[in-house]
């Protein structure tokens, strides 16, 4: 391959790799398929029903990160946290007799809510906004 050659075949390929960007089409940064337009993602491998009946669900590749979804039976609610502990980065579990997020590595425990209860952690848990629509959950940041 010449110089001519090779610097052909390098305009070519950025030309390629901007031309969803030239054309406006999406990108995997945008909308994902099962993003709704409000940001909301679609949970996948749970129904509420099924919630309901756990008590606890755990995606630790879920398109919007690594997220446990909680249903609190005393006040018929989801919640919905990144489960990795401030402390020391362990996954965090649902008690559902307790009705409280404990860590596995060390003595700290969190509401439903991931709000720090019980030390070493300092800070609460990152958390998600859900709605539900049917028996379908959604999520995103919050």
């Amino acid at each position: 391959m010449n110089r001519r050659e090779f610097v052909a075949l390098v305009g070519v390929g950025g030309a390629m790799a901007c031309a969803p960007e030239i054309l406006g089409t999406a990108t995997d940064q945008e909308m994902t398929p099962a993003q709704a337009a409000d940001g909301f993602v679609k949970v996948t491998g749970i129904t509420l029903k099924e919630l309901e009946a756990k008590g606890s669900f755990l995606d630790k590749k879920s398109p919007v990160g690594s997220l446990l979804l909680i249903w609190e039976k005393n006040t018929k609610k989801i919640s919905a946290v990144n489960p990795t502990c401030t402390h020391e980065g362990c996954t965090v579990k649902w008690n559902t007799g307790a009705q409280i997020l404990a860590c596995p590595c060390h003595p700290g425990k969190f509401t439903a809510t991931g709000v720090v209860t019980n030390k070493p952690p300092k800070r609460n848990l990152s958390t998600y906004q859900v709605k539900v629509e049917k028996d379908v959950i959604f999520v995103k940041k919050a």
